[in-house]
């Protein structure tokens, strides 16, 4: 399936062994991994299409279906746990209505997502039409071609995935050093744990920001920030072994200030148009779209004042945040209250993707990678 601009396996969990060694190895076999051009799979040698949903019943209170997520390495025999994404969350609705996981109502199906690794909990409103989920539609996801039926995806329960607030390491702005270098960061938990750094601050401007290609130093400098982060939030012991330990969290995304700019297939996006833009990196190569999850983390950042994004885009307690990104530009409702105790909570945050069922039938796996020989 694909859901909002990534594309994968989505598997019903009791078709998978239930030995996790075992099941990863299935996995890596059925995406070609580890190879650079997953040739021998249905990976496509690209982060956004070498991923898994796995869908099984539900295991919290108040949920419809269980989703865990697996960001499948394309070079390394790894199957990565750590943190969500949020386009293909998008899937998980219509495929729990396709599947028949939960019963099926007109005009729209409600479907609550367990998010496991992120331990959340994510509601997806589903169009739906004689007990399957609509496929047509008038919404448009920038990067994807077409339009599809609007699914409504509301990410309010997903923040705090630390158990430490939005801010979880206390502050709107944190320095970064790694004693030759220090850099200035955002470090928001909603969606996805998120290092936000301004892009002027590492010599960018927005046409080399939105570029195809960085230089090697520049993705480095990147991973670096990236490990200090991890590092400073317990999620890797050693900041140089972040792309090894926690490849995927947190998230890292340079933001500069709306300006007009040109999208990877051609077309003129105006300054008016949008109130940042943003790119990031997943799995150490450039997003060529935005990820769901980072575009719940820009938003509540958007709503919290100090934060690197407040700065740029103005401080807001609620309404739209318009993200420009190299596939086009994003749109989002948050919303953040903070209470009397100072404790900002987020209550709302609205996202809409598309999604579509791709094929379905039967994948299969050689017996010698299922026993590890």
């Amino acid at each position: 399936m694909r859901g909002g601009t990534s594309r994968g396996a989505f598997l019903r969990a009791e078709d998978l062994p239930p030995d996790p060694v075992m099941r990863d190895r299935a996995i890596l076999a059925l995406y070609g991994s580890p190879d650079a051009r997953q040739i021998d799979g249905l990976g496509g040698a690209d982060p956004l299409t070498s991923k898994i949903a796995i869908v099984g019943p539900p295991t919290l209170p108040g949920a419809d279906v269980d989703y865990l997520f697996g960001q499948v390495r394309i070079a390394e025999p790894v199957v990565d746990y750590r943190g969500n994404c949020g386009n293909m969350l998008a899937g998980i609705g219509p495929f729990a209505v396709d599947e028949g996981l939960v019963p099926a109502t007109e005009p729209t199906t409600r479907v609550r997502i367990h998010q496991v690794n992120t331990r959340t909990l994510v509601v997806a409103d589903v169009p739906t039409r004689g007990g399957r989920a609509l496929v047509e539609g008038v919404g448009k996801v920038p990067g994807v071609p077409g339009s599809g039926a609007k699914i409504r995806l509301d990410f309010a329960a997903s923040a705090d995935t630390l158990g430490r607030g939005l801010l979880p390491t206390g502050n709107a702005q944190d320095d970064l050093s790694d004693g030759d270098q220090t850099y200035r960061a955002s470090i928001v938990d909603a969606g996805n744990p998120t290092v936000f750094v301004r892009a002027a601050d590492l010599g960018l401007d927005a046409e080399t920001l939105l570029a195809s290609r960085y230089a090697p130093e520049l993705m480095d400098r990147l991973e670096a920030i990236r490990g200090l982060a991890g590092e400073r939030l317990g999620l890797v012991g050693d900041r140089r072994r972040s792309a090894s330990e926690s490849p995927t969290v947190p998230k890292i995304y340079l933001v500069h200030p709306a300006t007009a700019y040109t999208t990877s297939d051609g077309a003129l996006v105006p300054a008016s148009a949008v109130d940042l833009v943003a790119r990031g990196l997943v799995t150490q190569r450039l997003h060529a779209a935005y990820a769901a999850t980072v575009a719940i983390a820009t938003a509540a950042a958007a709503c919290l004042a100090g934060t690197i994004v407040a700065e740029i885009t103005g401080t807001r307690r609620s309404g739209g945040v318009r993200i420009g990104h190299p596939g086009g530009v994003l749109t989002l409702d948050a919303a953040v209250e903070v209470d009397t105790a100072g404790v900002a909570r987020l209550t709302r945050a609205v996202i809409e993707r598309t999604a579509r069922r791709i094929m379905a039938g039967e994948m299969y796996v050689p017996l010698h990678a299922l026993l590890g020989e």
